[in-house]
């Protein structure tokens, strides 16, 4: 089975949240350089159109509308291009007195996104709540879009002439508070079938186990929400669980600390400017040389910290399937199959000598197989801690890191 296309199709949503900004108001010129600079600044996302006719109270229909990807970002995405021109519905665009636009509503219908052996097809997009910046800055707060609700819906992902990724409803929101400084947001996708039956180049022993899992075809639903203070840093993602039929739900929470618009910023242009493999291996045998990009990312992982991270898997049936599978292979039964893991993953904790790290965890794991239903890791320091300090305590004596972060391994609580 060729990875290509699934990289793709991971890659395309970004390409789809850019293309989804807010746009054109009764100025349209003025608009529309207000826009492409915004969609810039945001997404890396520039836009072209033919006509726009203007309604009553404020409303416009632009026309021949085409997005296209910033050279740097095109390479990330595949390729992946708009296949033709679309329509955008405005209703309520007003200009304000700093030279911005509010907009109530934007909506366009029967999208189509192509790249090399993908075609993305998008049924609706609407958008509410939209604020248009009269100068894109990437010290102020914007969040993830310059709109307070999006919804997108009857998207299906067809590669090499056959539909894999259906997903009836995508929304998201998101709330400021009075400052501007802090934002709650949530999002929620409903409705996703991926179906890997008709992929004709897939490993047959793939097949066979996806088979055997019954994970060919899969129904699943995902939810995030948090809330994000820009100006002290605080990122606290409250909810991120991806719940799949007849397999189980994936629930990560976490808070985060240092994440500030300068820190976002400066992730930004790291990531834009990351330097290639030989280039960093050139920069390594220069031991006089400082490696700018090696400096930066040393300043941030002084800036960031985690204060808590929690990820929790409940049980739908899979933990059983799954064991019956691996079992088969080595010719046993699915309780032995358990004993054997637990006795080989304590074998190998008690090798790295942390006291009462291998009795903890070999003991949720032998709690979650006999009688599968929550599984679930969690780490709550004591004390804030910056990534790089936790990197250099792991470096310097690796078996004090589990107290060091207070990590618990719990099972069926």
């Amino acid at each position: 089975m060729r990875k290509a296309p699934f990289r793709h199709l991971l890659l395309a949503g970004s390409f789809l949240a850019a293309t989804s900004a807010p746009a054109f108001a009764l100025d349209a010129q003025d608009m529309l350089a207000k826009l492409n600079a915004a969609s810039k600044a945001q997404g890396d996302v520039t836009f072209t159109y033919d006509d726009v006719e203007e309604g009553d109270n404020g409303d416009l229909t632009v026309t021949g509308v085409v997005y296209s990807i910033a050279p740097e970002a095109d390479d990330a995405l595949g390729g992946l291009k708009q296949a033709e021109p679309m329509t955008l519905d405005f209703e309520g665009v007003t200009e304000n007195e700093d030279g911005s636009y509010s907009i109530d509503r934007v909506s366009a219908a029967d999208m189509v996104f192509t790249g090399e052996d993908l075609e993305i097809n998008v049924g609706s997009l609407v958008q509410s709540d939209i604020a248009v910046p009269a100068t894109p800055d990437a010290s102020a707060f914007a969040g993830w879009s310059y709109a307070g609700n999006t919804e997108v819906g009857d998207i299906t992902v067809t590669t090499e002439g056959h539909q894999v990724l259906a997903i009836d409803n995508a929304t998201g929101t998101q709330r400021f508070d009075e400052d501007n400084g802090t934002a709650s947001f949530r999002g929620d996708v409903s409705g996703v079938t991926l179906d890997l039956s008709s992929i004709d180049d897939m490993e047959d022993d793939v097949r066979d186990a996806l088979t055997a899992l019954d994970l060919m075809e899969t129904h699943s639903s995902a939810t995030f929400s948090g809330v994000w203070d820009s100006q002290s840093g605080d990122l606290d993602i409250l909810t991120y669980d991806i719940a799949v039929e007849d397999v189980g739900t994936l629930a990560i929470n976490f808070t985060m600390t240092g994440l500030t618009l300068d820190t976002v910023e400066t992730l930004r242009q790291l990531s834009a400017e990351m330097p290639d493999t030989d280039a960093m291996k050139a920069s390594e045998g220069e031991e006089e040389a400082v490696n700018p990009y090696q400096a930066q990312l040393l300043e941030i992982g002084q800036k960031i910290g985690i204060s808590e991270f929690a990820i929790s898997f409940a049980d739908d049936s899979i933990t059983t399937r799954v064991l019956q599978y691996a079992a088969e292979q080595e010719g046993m039964i699915a309780e032995e199959m358990a004993d054997k893991i637990e006795v080989d993953l304590g074998t190998s904790l008690n090798a790295m000598n942390v006291p009462g790290l291998a009795d903890m965890v070999t003991t949720a794991v032998g709690t979650y197989f006999a009688d599968p239903q929550t599984f679930k890791i969690s780490i709550k320091p004591q004390m804030q801690m910056p990534v790089l300090a936790v990197i250099m305590a792991g470096a310097a004596a690796p078996q004090s890191i589990p107290q060091l972060l207070n990590l618990q391994v719990t099972a069926n609580e």
